[in-house]
């Protein structure tokens, strides 16, 4: 979206590296922005959709909800017409990133398009993944919360419920998860690990 995530992290550690991702160039030039006004250097924003394949494809934006609700499949047709236009995609896999640390996905529903297409590199690098999954937007995709965490436990993954003021271990995500955000955190990376775990 516009960067608040990436700004707080080159707040917090300038030396950090950031690669961000922004489809819809209306934002993507806030996000610019944003980083111009508050001096921040050190972060790419590249203009694709990350998903499971490398092409084109429609990217709505509802109408009330805005940018926000910015999606590749019509989340909100209640809204009336939505705002389309033609994005790239491409696979995270493609970009030949090496010792990735952490991972932020929210992507309105195609989230396991982003971990399918990532797979080789999460694999080799176990980066924290931050990730929203809701039922309600995955479904319009084919897919469900439990398909990411499936995916994610094969290669090693434990997974935290993220709450207001806590944070929560479950071994799998159920149908009846009520929970929205989670991180998942390979066995392999003790320090991120002990850090979701005393939250």
């Amino acid at each position: 979206n516009a960067g608040f995530y990436s700004l707080g992290v080159k707040l917090v550690n300038p030396d950090c590296q950031v690669l961000a991702f922004e489809c819809n160039p209306e934002i993507r030039y806030l996000f610019e922005k944003n980083l111009q006004l508050n001096e921040i250097n050190g972060v790419a924003i590249r203009g694709e959709a990350l998903a499971n394949e490398t092409g084109s494809a429609d990217f709505h934006v509802p109408a009330f909800t805005g940018s926000g609700g910015g999606s590749l499949q019509n989340l909100h047709p209640e809204e009336g017409q939505a705002k389309t236009f033609k994005v790239s995609t491409i696979k995270l896999d493609s970009l030949g990133l090496e010792g990735l640390d952490v991972m932020k996905v929210d992507v309105e529903g195609a989230e396991l398009g982003v971990i399918l297409g990532g797979l080789s590199t999460i694999s080799s690098s176990y980066p924290t993944i931050f990730i929203e999954l809701l039922r309600k937007w995955m479904r319009p995709f084919g897919s469900s919360p439990s398909q990411v965490s499936d995916r994610l436990i094969e290669l090693g993954y434990e997974i935290f419920e993220m709450h207001e003021s806590f944070s929560k271990l479950v071994p799998v995500l159920a149908d009846n998860t009520d929970a929205t955000n989670f991180v998942f955190v390979h066995k392999s990376r003790k320090n991120h690990y002990n850090i979701i775990n005393s939250a």
